[in-house]
């Protein structure tokens, strides 16, 4: 949830400085800002993309997890047992 909410804060920042650079075009090709306001968006960009990375794995190393817990329950109660050398019933 904290990573959701990090890449939401980022998305918001990147859609505000595109519309800026949208509503504000004649100012910023007067001054020559437009280098300026593409290089803070790339920016904003790259750090959305790695919280996005690090969301999907966590998501999907709990999904996995998820359904193979049926495997992972067998493993930790049928291989110590196995071990010790008890009979398994």
């Amino acid at each position: 949830m904290k990573l959701k909410m990090k890449e939401a804060v980022l998305n918001d920042s990147r859609i505000k400085l595109i519309n800026d650079l949208v509503t504000g075009i004649r100012t910023i090709k007067c001054y020559a800002w437009e280098n300026h306001y593409i290089k803070k968006i790339k920016e904003t960009r790259a750090a959305q993309q790695t919280l996005i990375y690090w969301f999907n794995m966590v998501g999907s190393l709990g999904y996995s997890l998820f359904q193979n817990m049926g495997l992972v329950t067998i493993l930790c109660v049928f291989l110590p047992r196995w071990a010790q050398g008890k009979l398994i019933t």
